[in-house]
């Protein structure tokens, strides 16, 4: 499954998106409906790291 965009109003599968509204869909269904552009590929969301995650908790702990 990958997240679009809706670029116009559209329905899709029977449900109605607005424009900019976020849509999840597999990536094959995505691909088919390229040539319509009535979706753009929605930018990935960071995630944070473990340790990312770890460091800053620990940079965080009050000093003794």
């Amino acid at each position: 499954m990958i997240d679009a965009i809706a670029t116009r109003r559209t329905t899709l599968n029977g449900k109605t998106y607005a424009k900019g509204a976020p849509v999840r869909m597999p990536a094959a269904q995505f691909e088919d409906l390229k040539p319509t552009k009535r979706f753009e590929r929605a930018p990935v969301a960071k995630k944070a790291t473990v340790s990312a995650a770890a460091a800053e908790s620990k940079s965080s702990a009050a000093p003794d």
